[in-house]
C-alpha cells in the first residue's frame, strides 16, 4: 500500500513567528475600498468572486517599490495570479516570488486563480472539499519589503539574508458564504493578523461539527468508518497529549478534514497544524473498505500533528528550518510514545518507526550536518534524526521526560522569535542530562561526521537506549525510557 505524507512546520519560510489576533464576529459584509486593517503595515483584502477565483487588493502603511513572498515554496503564483495594475508586474526572481513595481505605490491588486497544490514543508495556499468548499491559508500572503530586482536576487534564495523591518500582515477575506475560522462560525468577512504565521479560513456550507475533542468541518465524503471514530480517537489522542504536557489547550481543537475521492491508488494523507488548529486531506481507493493499518496510520498522524498545537500552547516554535527537528522530532517522539499506550496497534509498531527512524537518519547524516538537510532538499530528515534525538533527550534525563523537555525548552522562547538547538541542549544540561551525552547529540546536529554510523549508535548507547542491531546492521532492540 503507498502512503504519501507530509507535515507543514512552515519555520522555513519565516523570519518572526506570533499567534495571530482572533477574528471579530460579524453579521455584515464590509467595504473593502481603502482598508487598513488597524496595527497592520500590510493589509491583504481577499474578496470571493462569483467564479470561484479571488481579488486580493494589497495596501501598504508606506509607499514601498516591491515585495517578496516570504513563502515562495511550489511557484504557482507566477501562473495563478494575474496583476489588475499597470506598473505592477510579479515575477519569480532568485527562488522567491516578488512584486515589482515603476514607482511607490500603496497598493497593487491582482485576481487569483486557487492552486490546490502541495508544497513540501509548507502548507497548501488552499484545500479543495468535495463539495466545492475551501479552505484558504492567509499565510500566503505574507510579503517582506525589497527596494528592487537586485535586491532579492542578492538574497540569493536565502531568506536569511534579507534585513528590515518586518510588517504586520492583516488579511480579511470577504465571502457571501459562511466561514470558519479559530473556532468562530463568521459571516460577511473574516480577519487575521500576524506576522509570520498564518490561518486557514473554512469557506463554504458544509455541516459544521462540534465534537468532545474538536470543532470543525468534516468533508461529508469521508468514508462513514472514519468519521464514526473521530472524535473517540481524537479524544484518547489528546487525553493522552493533555496528561503528558500537564496542560489542556486553552480551547478546543479545530479540524478541518477534506476527502479528495477514491481515484488514486493506495491511500495518501496530507496535512499540517497552525495554532489550534489540525488541517487535513486523505484520498486513495483503500478507503474504500475500513483498514487497520490506514486507521493506525491516521491516529499517528492526528497524534503527531496534535502535538504541534501543545507545542505552540508552549510557545515551542523552531527559529528556522535549520532547527525543524525540535519541533517535528518531538511531536514523531510523543505521537510514538503515545500510540505506545492505545489498544489495537500492531505490535512492535513503535520499534518499527525507530527501525525507519534509525535507518533514515543515517542517510541523512551521511550527506551532511542535520542544520543543513532542509537546505539540501532533505526534509524527512528533521523528523527522523529529530524523532531520535528526542528520544536519546528522554533517555537521558531520568528526573524529566519528553513533555517536561518540550515545555521547558518552549519556556526559553518568551523573549525570543523561536528556539534554537543551543537553547534546546541547554535545557537538557539544566534537566539533568550528562554534557557529555549532550554533546554527542550537539555533534549529530550540527557536525559533518566521519563515521555517522558510530556516532548514532554511540549516542544511543551514551543516552540509555542501550540498542541492538542485527547483521544486517538494522536496529533490532531498543529500551524505550518510561
Amino acid at each position: 500500500m503507498r502512503i504519501e505524507s507530509w507535515f507543514a512546520g512552515g519555520a522555513a519560510a519565516l523570519l518572526l513567528m506570533s499567534c495571530g489576533a482572533p477574528a471579530a464576529v460579524v453579521d455584515d459584509a464590509a467595504s473593502a475600498d481603502g482598508l487598513m486593517l488597524d496595527g497592520t503595515g500590510v493589509t491583504a483584502v481577499v474578496t470571493a468572486l462569483d467564479d470561484g477565483r479571488f481579488e486580493v487588493a494589497y495596501r501598504f502603511a508606506e509607499p514601498q517599490t516591491g515585495y517578496f513572498f516570504s513563502r515562495s515554496g511550489g511557484d504557482y503564483r507566477t501562473a495563478h495570479w494575474a496583476s489588475l495594475d499597470d506598473g505592477v508586474t510579479l515575477e519569480r526572481v532568485g527562488g522567491f516570488d516578488t512584486l515589482l513595481f515603476d514607482g511607490p505605490r500603496t497598493e497593487a491588486r491582482f485576481v487569483v486563480e486557487p492552486w490546490f497544490g502541495q508544497i513540501t514543508g509548507d502548507y497548501s495556499p488552499y484545500v479543495q472539499f468535495s463539495d466545492g468548499a475551501v479552505a484558504l491559508f492567509t499565510g500566503q500572503f505574507e510579503i517582506l519589503p525589497v527596494a528592487d530586482r537586485d535586491a532579492v536576487l542578492a538574497l540569493d534564495g536565502d531568506i536569511r539574508a534579507w534585513s528590515g523591518e518586518q510588517p504586520v500582515l492583516g488579511v480579511r477575506i470577504v465571502s457571501p458564504d459562511r466561514m470558519v475560522m479559530n473556532g468562530e462560525v463568521l459571516t460577511g468577512h473574516a480577519d487575521d493578523i500576524s506576522q509570520g504565521d498564518g490561518a486557514f479560513v473554512y469557506i463554504g456550507d458544509g455541516e459544521i461539527e462540534t465534537g468532545e475533542s474538536f470543532v470543525g468541518v468534516l468533508d461529508g465524503a469521508l468514508p462513514a468508518w472514519i468519521r464514526e471514530r473521530f472524535d473517540s480517537d481524537l479524544a484518547t489522542i489528546f487525553g493522552a497529549l493533555e496528561t503528558g504536557w500537564g496542560f489542556e489547550l486553552p480551547q478546543r481543537a479545530s479540524v478541518f478534514f477534506a476527502f479528495e475521492g477514491y481515484d488514486n491508488p493506495g491511500f495518501s494523507n496530507k496535512g499540517g497544524a497552525t495554532r489550534s488548529l489540525l488541517m487535513l486531506q486523505s484520498s486513495g481507493q483503500a478507503l474504500r473498505e475500513p483498514s487497520p493499518q490506514v486507521l493506525a496510520y491516521l491516529q499517528w498522524f492526528f497524534a503527531h500533528e496534535g502535538v504541534h498545537l501543545f507545542q505552540n500552547a508552549a510557545g515551542l516554535y523552531a527559529s528556522t528550518s535549520d532547527h525543524a527537528w525540535i519541533t517535528e522530532g518531538g511531536a514523531n517522539t510523543m505521537a510514538n510514545a503515545v500510540l505506545a499506550t492505545l489498544d489495537g496497534l500492531p505490535e512492535g509498531r513503535r520499534l518499527a518507526e525507530y527501525r525507519r527512524s534509525y535507518a533514515g537518519c543515517l542517510r541523512s547524516l551521511a550527506a551532511g550536518p542535520l542544520t543543513e538537510a532542509v537546505r539540501r532538499g532533505d526534509h524527512e530528515a528533521s523528523y527522523l534524526c529529530g524523532d531520535l534525538i528526542g528520544l536519546m533527550s528522554w533517555a537521558a534525563t531520568p528526573d524529566a521526560d519528553i513533555y517536561i523537555i518540550g515545555e521547558a525548552v518552549g519556556g526559553r522562547t518568551t523573549d525570543q522569535p523561536g528556539t534554537t538547538g543551543e537553547m534546546y541542549f541547554a535545557t537538557l544540561i539544566e534537566l539533568g542530562a550528562d554534557p557529555a551525552v549532550v554533546d554527542q547529540l550537539r555533534a549529530l546536529v550540527g557536525s559533518r561526521l566521519a563515521d555517522p554510523e558510530s556516532a548514532l549508535r554511540a549516542a544511543m548507547v551514551a543516552s540509555g537506549l542501550n540498542p541492538v542491531f542485527d547483521e544486517a546492521g538494522q536496529l533490532s532492540e531498543l529500551e524505550f525510557p518510561q
